[in-house]
């Protein structure tokens, strides 16, 4: 569920033109879900995993590749293969949980990856929201939106890796 409405909060919020880097994009769900939504611009997938990668990159919507890019990253540090303002949404779903010794690495780097009035929608459980996370988001971020829970992405059957 998180995966489609993200992707259908990106085409509603940046339109259909948005270029998005997908970061934790494990076997490509969510890159799915932007290109079913309607997403036609640039989808860069960037994922630790290169099992998660291999799959990612097969995956095709309408004929077509998901992804225009893939690239292995560890999302705890620098995202090296991006490029400062290159892209009008950052989207993370179901990963941010993994980063959570990092989030001040990690929301500067979407920051930076981010065009001026880019949008970044993330999901992240409940559980890690603490006062810690919320300061260090808001020093990169304006909230715009809090959604209400939704089942949580490991528990879908095509994830790789542990739940």
């Amino acid at each position: 569920e998180a995966p489609r409405v993200s992707a259908e909060l990106v085409v509603a919020e940046a339109g259909a033109q948005a270029n998005v880097a997908d970061v934790g994009c494990g076997t490509g769900l969510s890159g799915y879900e932007l290109r079913k939504a309607g997403i036609t611009g640039d989808l860069v997938g960037l994922d630790i995993s290169q099992e998660s990668l291999g799959i990612a990159n097969q995956r095709r919507h309408n004929s077509k590749e998901v992804y225009t890019h893939t690239h292995p990253a560890d999302l705890c540090k620098p995202l090296s293969p991006l490029k400062d303002g290159e892209f009008d949404v950052v989207t993370c779903v179901g990963t941010l949980t993994y980063l959570q010794d990092a989030y001040d690495t990690v929301f500067s780097e979407w920051r930076r990856v981010l065009k001026p009035k880019g949008l970044c929608i993330f999901t992240h459980k409940k559980e890690f929201q603490s006062t810690e996370f919320r300061e260090v988001m808001e020093k990169y971020f304006e909230v715009k939106h809090i959604s209400e829970l939704m089942p949580y992405l490991p528990k879908h059957p095509e994830f790789v890796g542990e739940a």
